[in-house]
């Protein structure tokens, strides 16, 4: 196992920090035109701003690398208030944040599809300063107050959500069910979204979005020198620069993509609901097979020459209240996967416009859930103690002997065999799943 984990760590530079796109640029065209930017005066921050970012922070989690966290500036009440101010007007006024910020940790997390020892199966999460998160969380406030986004875009938006883009989309498909006309709907996606963000069109999209060039500078300072390294169980990969894509994991990322997405499709998008985006998912719709091919054509221009890159294998076509032969979309000559349901942001949309499967199962739970509220705690409690406290204790029991087994895999088949015997034995009574727990009676009776 230790020699799986330092083999893996060896083919990070070669093989998973492709994978995850870091420092891979998509071929885009080069901007001739130029945007003027918008010099004014930005005001102070103030302590105000400091608590609204203190309190949006959440607590237990992962620190940066400066292992200091957001609990530290909690705990510190209005001190922390006070000197954090003073500090982010210093860098406000300098446009330099301190080298520590700028270091991260990138930790690959399982995807849970797979093969476990396929690089590519991961997702990287970076690990930032939590001090750092704050600052960009007072920047990401003072940037929607300037920014108007789209109604087309609900990820990450106020007074938006999944639901809103799950109930536009499954009232459109009702109306034409209910009409018996074919809706034709595509489903994007795009290929390591965040990851392959020209930094260059993100400066531009900001400028075009008429923020002052002192928060551009203030955005810049925030990727400029960054460096991470990637960790995993038995060590952590030499430091290399990050060039290329947005900074997982910040709540300023979100609304800088937004941003991009924004400018990138003002000429191709039309109005909510034939056309929708939670971040990089988007939904396009059309009442002819013609027409979203053609409108998918259009996305992939606009979105391909600035950087961008939509995946064609995992993008996919449905067609609401389908009749015979109303063919396939193709996309640059390739067929688009045709597909009966898609879950979008979690929720699955069928081609026939019902929601068959999920009220299948949301009727199932509220009837499990109304039989759980008329039993007593005490009841449930007792429940859990007879039958789900022991098998826990049984498999955590047996998980331990086996592991202190593997341990002495090279050992005489007999003497292992004893060692099994005499483990097996000597397992606690508690830990069978067959016997209560003392103290506590049965909830069964005697059959009749």
């Amino acid at each position: 196992m230790r020699h799986q984990c330092f083999s893996f760590i060896n083919c990070f530079n070669n093989c998973f920090i492709p994978y995850l796109g870091i420092n891979e640029e998509n071929e885009r065209e080069k901007r001739v035109e130029g945007v003027n930017s918008v010099e004014q005066k930005v005001d102070k921050i103030r302590k105000d701003e400091v608590r609204k970012a203190l309190k949006r922070m959440k607590s237990g989690k992962a620190v940066g690398p400066d292992d200091i966290p957001v609990e530290v500036w909690k705990c510190l009440g209005e001190a922390a208030v006070e000197f954090l101010s003073s500090l982010f007007n210093r860098v406000l006024e300098s446009e330099r944040m301190p080298e520590e910020w700028r270091r991260s940790v990138l930790v690959p997390i399982f995807k849970n599809k797979g093969d476990v020892q396929s690089c590519s199966n991961y997702r990287g999460i970076k690990l930032m300063s939590h001090t750092m998160k704050l600052w960009e969380r007072v920047v990401e406030a003072r940037l929607r107050k300037v920014v108007e986004i789209c109604e087309q875009q609900y990820g990450f938006m106020p007074r938006k959500s999944t639901t809103d883009a799950i109930f536009a989309l499954r009232i459109l498909m009702k109306k034409y069910r209910d009409g018996q006309r074919e809706l034709h709907c595509v489903f994007v996606d795009l290929e390591k979204a965040y990851d392959r963000v020209p930094r260059e069109e993100l400066w531009y999209c900001m400028r075009k979005s008429r923020v002052a060039e002192k928060y551009v500078r203030v955005v810049q300072d925030m990727y400029e020198r960054s460096r991470t390294v990637v960790r995993c169980a038995v060590g952590q990969t030499e430091e290399f620069k990050v060039e290329v894509g947005l900074h997982q994991g910040l709540a300023l990322s979100p609304f800088l993509f937004a941003i991009v997405m924004y400018q990138l499709s003002e000429e191709v998008r039309q109005e909510s609901p034939w056309t929708m985006m939670f971040a990089d998912d988007i939904v396009i719709c059309s009442e002819s097979r013609e027409q979203v091919e053609e409108n998918l054509e259009r996305w992939r221009f606009a979105l391909e020459r600035r950087g961008m890159k939509v995946s064609h294998s995992k993008t996919e076509y449905m067609c609401v209240n389908e009749r015979e032969g109303s063919g396939t979309v193709r996309l640059q000559g390739e067929e688009v996967k045709k597909v009966q349901e898609f879950k979008y942001l979690g929720s699955t949309v069928q081609s026939n416009g019902e929601c068959g499967k999920e009220d299948i199962c949301l009727s199932g739970y509220k009837d499990i859930a109304d039989a759980i509220r008329s039993v007593k705690s005490r009841r449930k409690r007792e429940t859990f103690q007879l039958f789900a406290q022991d098998e826990l204790n049984y498999n955590r029991k047996l998980s331990d002997y086996e592991d202190d087994d593997n341990r002495t895999g090279q050992q005489d088949e007999s003497q292992n065999g004893g060692e099994h015997q005499e483990s097996t034995t000597n397992l606690s009574p508690v830990t069978s799943p067959s016997q209560p727990l003392r103290g506590l009676s049965p909830i069964w009776g005697p059959l009749p």
